[in-house]
């Protein structure tokens, strides 16, 4: 059959299903309607012919029950008139009987138990009864029927139901129909066929029967198979009256019929229809599409094969003639073209080469614009596995005394293969598994359990940080961070941001792991790493059936000082051709399915896809070797990217040695910014104890001041004590000091002359003092001579120039001059200095003292006495 056969065919099996469901439908609608009015109807003729037996006993009911006794022939009048009465009997409020009439026998009239029968109780209440269908001594069905009397008693009657099950027989739905009618209990009252009434069948259980029940005011229509296993389709109504359903059936084959023929019909025109619309479009197709379509398909063939001069014939400019047409024309095309395929192939070339160069140039750049080797380290790594590839790069130093190769940098990013994926069963791990159970993040570093201790030590990791990793709301694998410095410590800062990035990428993390991109993986991992600030992060999914886990992806980013990576001795031949003679070693698993590579840890062998070995050079010398490293591909490098490689590596030699040096430099400057702040702490130490020192003698002074009643020896202590006091504050400023080398000698002299005010207050009041000093900032060697002068001069004017208890000003001014001059100024407007005083053949102690500082100072001192008393000391600062 051709495509557009079974186009056809789809068309018309569509197209009949439609009108066949919307027949059946509509048939099934119309049906449902009539069969529901038809139930009602029938429900109307049942309710009437109860309606006029119950009207029957009401007028019986409403007789006066002394007549009804003196003339019972009513009661046989109205059998007689009524034949569906079988009895009547007319009882009191107690249930006894006053009259009764009976057609075959008395059962009624007889009955000693009428007053616990349940037709008295319920008539008495007011209510109509309708009994369950029994048989008669005549084998008559009926049932019973009670109404209340006017006075209260009841009137009651057996209904014969010949006469209810004729009214049912005669009522006609459709060709094959029938009705039944059931009370709420499922016994059927009466039904078309009779036997079905007298045999007790019973609908109870029946799916039918609950949702009849359930059913609002049971107005139910549905489909079931009936006594005789037959597919039937009903309605029901209530009747009226009466607590019964009326239930009104129809065989499916009937109701039915009119979607059968129509699918009969339309089945044999589609047949036909089918037929002719075949033969039609095969004819159609063959000299349209088919023989075109050959013409085509030889003609590609020929192209195809090389033959461009060949051109199909297009019979027509339809689809098929533009078709042939394009055709013709790409042959042209590739014809013209064919003389220019090895430059286009010549272009490819440099176009790759171009490409390489500019990532050289980037690399180079890139590597020669910083001086910090990390920069450097990783910049290089990152553009030599971009060329070639691979996923893991491992840069080593070569230290030629001691001819060993320490690590200095592991740049990796690694999904590893199924086959080569590490398994850990979690029994050996305790607090791996009691995350990956619990869900809870931990923190290890420093209290680590023998188990946990042994792969830290493997792996030279000194802290790490697990996690559990989820998709969606299920645990599906574990996270570690790892670090392998020693002064690094994850916090829960860290660890808090981890669990952030963690739970706002398990929305898009599958399961199970290993279905995930690598991409997706590793960038992940990338944010872990720069929240964390550590060096090593791994994806590990979980094999909970076995309770174990598998090793995923690894991201790694080391780099260890100079001597404290991994450390191993050259003694591999490949190393050995790199370090020694500067050649390229490389390997394919494919050419060699029994090689082996050491990894970088120089511990283990670990079976490798691809690898390229080649030394780091500075000029022409070696200073170390470059790994690049595949574990899951089977890469095989290409003589040209072997050389743009080495190419890339020599060019950063020289900034990775510079780089190298800085970081040498730079460490150097930090042990001696460290070593100079150890002194800072030590020369403020020593400034702490000299001024502890010196108030310790103050205080001995002091002390022993306490002891002495000489006055001039009493005078002679504090003066000794004050001169320690000033010596003291001297260093007590030094130490508060950042630079712990000057003091700001301004303040100092507010501080000493408040000092001594307060030291003579007690016995010299009234004295003021009025002080101008500038912020000069003096050393230790000019501070001490300086705040011992004027502690001399401000004790002179206190102790002498205002004697009796006479009040004044003492002037204090330190102030510099242009000439790098310091000026000390020390004046009163006391009684002034004796006209004979020759300050420098002086025996007093102080003024003595005096002299040798400002000679100590090389400095110049002028006294003026004539209106107080006025000294000025200048040195140079």
């Amino acid at each position: 059959m051709s495509l557009l056969g079974y186009v056809l065919l789809f068309t018309l099996i569509i197209f009949s299903l439609s009108v066949i469901y919307f027949v059946n439908q509509t048939e099934s609608e119309a049906w449902q309607g009539r069969q529901s009015e038809a139930a009602q109807n029938a429900a109307g003729s049942v309710s009437a012919f109860i309606q006029r037996v119950r009207d029957a006993m009401l007028i019986v009911g409403v007789v006066e029950p002394g007549h009804l006794v003196t003339d019972s022939d009513e009661l046989h009048s109205l059998l007689e008139e009524n034949t569906a009465l079988l009895e009547i009997v007319r009882t009191d409020q107690e249930g006894h009987v006053y009259a009764s009439a009976f057609r075959d026998k008395s059962v009624l009239a007889n009955l000693i138990t009428i007053p616990q029968s349940q037709w008295f109780l319920k008539a008495r209440q007011g209510e109509t009864f309708l009994g369950d269908v029994q048989i008669s001594a005549k084998n008559l069905p009926y049932l019973i029927m009670a109404v209340p009397s006017a006075d209260g008693g009841v009137v009651a009657a057996r209904v014969e139901m010949s006469v209810l099950w004729d009214v049912v027989k005669n009522i006609r739905f459709g060709r094959s129909g029938e009705v039944v009618v059931i009370n709420h209990d499922g016994d059927i009252i009466a039904h078309t066929n009779p036997e079905y009434a007298t045999s007790r069948q019973t609908i109870f259980g029946r799916p039918e029967f609950l949702e009849i029940l359930n059913t609002p005011n049971h107005e139910w229509h549905g489909s079931y198979e009936n006594f005789n296993n037959e597919q039937m389709v009903a309605a029901t109504a209530t009747i009226p009256g009466t607590s019964w359903i009326m239930i009104m059936e129809l065989p499916n084959s009937e109701a039915f019929a009119n979607s059968r023929a129509a699918v009969t019909a339309l089945g044999v025109e589609a047949f036909f229809l089918l037929f002719a619309a075949s033969w039609i479009a095969a004819r159609y197709v063959r000299f349209q599409i088919v023989k075109p379509m050959e013409q085509l398909h030889d003609g590609a063939d020929r192209i195809g094969r090389g033959d461009l001069k060949h051109r199909i014939n297009p019979a027509s400019m339809d689809e098929l003639g533009r078709l042939a047409a394009a055709f013709n024309s790409m042959a042209a095309d590739l014809e013209k073209q064919q003389g220019n395929l090895q430059k286009a192939i010549a272009y490819e070339y440099e176009s790759q080469r171009a490409r390489e160069l500019d990532i050289l140039l980037k690399a180079s750049e890139a590597t020669s614009s910083s001086l910090d080797f990390d920069t450097v380290m990783h910049t290089l790594a990152a553009q030599l596995l971009a060329i070639c590839g691979f996923e893991s790069c491992f840069i080593s130093e070569w230290d030629k005394d001691a001819n060993t190769i320490v690590g200095r940098l592991d740049h990796s990013k690694t999904f590893w293969r199924e086959d080569k994926r590490d398994i850990y069963p979690m029994s050996d791990y305790p607090r791996s598994n009691q995350v990956l159970l619990t869900g809870v993040p931990i923190i290890l570093q420093g209290d680590f359990e023998a188990e946990e201790r042994q792969w830290m030590d493997e792996l030279k990791r000194t802290a790490v940080m697990i996690l559990a990793l989820y998709s969606f709301e299920s645990v599906i694998g574990l996270v570690e961070i790892a670090t392998t410095k020693k002064n690094v410590l994850f916090e829960q800062q860290s660890l808090s941001a981890c669990q952030k990035i963690l739970a706002d990428a398990a929305q898009s993390i599958v399961e199970p792991l290993s279905a995930n991109e690598p991409k997706k993986l590793f960038e992940i991992e990338a944010a872990l790493l720069q929240a964390s600030g550590g060096e090593v992060c791994s994806f590990s999914e979980w094999d909970e059936p076995n309770n174990r886990i598998f090793n995923l992806a690894v991201s790694s980013n080391i780099t260890w000082e100079q001597g404290q990576g991994t450390r191993f001795n050259p003694d591999l031949e490949s190393w050995r051709l790199a370090l020694d003679q500067g050649k390229t070693v490389t390997f394919v698993r494919s050419e060699d399915t029994t090689a082996k590579a050491v990894v970088f840890d120089g511990a283990d062998i670990m079976d490798v896809e691809s690898l390229v070995i080649f030394p780091l050079q500075k000029g022409n010398e070696r200073i170390g070797v470059i790994e690049l490293y595949d574990f899951n591909h089977r890469i095989k490098i290409s003589p040209e990217q072997v050389t743009l490689l080495r190419t890339l590596a020599d060019k950063a030699g020289y900034s990775i040695e510079n780089a190298r040096l800085l970081q040498l430099t730079q460490k150097k400057l930090d042990e001696q910014v460290v070593l100079l702040h150890e002194k800072e702490v030590l020369l403020k130490e020593i400034h702490h104890r000299v001024k502890n020192n010196l108030q310790i003698i103050s205080s001995l002074l002091n002390l022993q001041a306490s002891q002495v009643t000489d006055p001039q020896m009493l005078e002679a202590l504090r003066d000794s004590r004050m001169r320690v006091r000033s010596m003291a504050l001297i260093h007590e400023k030094l130490y508060q000091t950042q630079s712990l080398a000057r003091i700001n000698f301004g303040e100092y002299v507010k501080s000493l002359a408040s000092d001594l005010l307060r030291s003579y207050q007690s016995t010299f009041k009234g004295i003021q003092l009025n002080i101008q000093a500038d912020e000069v900032l003096l050393g230790i060697d000019q501070a001490i001579p300086c705040g011992l002068i004027l502690n001399e001069l401000i004790t002179n004017a206190l102790k002498y120039a205002f004697p009796t208890g006479r009040s004044g000003t003492i002037w204090i001014e330190l102030r510099t001059t242009p000439a790098h001059l310091l000026s000390l100024r020390v004046a009163d407007d006391g009684v002034g200095l004796p006209a004979d005083l020759d300050i420098l053949k002086n025996k007093s102690l102080g003024l003595q003292l005096v002299n040798s500082l400002v000679n100590q100072l090389d400095g110049s001192l002028t006294v003026e006495g004539s209106h107080g008393a006025v000294f000025k000391v200048s040195f140079k600062h």
